[in-house]
């Protein structure tokens, strides 16, 4: 980088200040494309969102319990369709 280029360049835009910004922005956008995809009853994408966004952000708490929610997901979604079953043979 020349002298001049490198003194227009504001001192934020460094790859070491720049990277970690990046890569948290990234986690966030995973997450909340999760979260969409988790009240969508995606559990496949939610997944994949909530991974990508663990692996972007290691700190984030919400990206870590929303992984653990979306990997039981389906087997949630399974027991209330079976109790929804089960509750309308019994009152029918």
């Amino acid at each position: 980088m020349g002298r001049v280029q490198s003194f227009f360049r504001p001192p934020w835009a460094s790859k070491r200040v720049l990277k970690p910004i990046f890569y948290e922005f990234c986690g966030h956008l995973g997450r909340f494309q999760a979260e969409d995809a988790f009240d969508r009853k995606d559990a496949v994408t939610a997944i994949d969102g909530f991974a990508l966004a663990v692996l972007l952000d290691p700190s984030s708490e919400d990206a870590e319990i929303g992984l653990k929610r979306a990997l039981v997901l389906d087997q949630v979604l399974t027991l209330i369709n079976s109790a929804d079953q089960l509750l309308d043979c019994l009152l029918y």
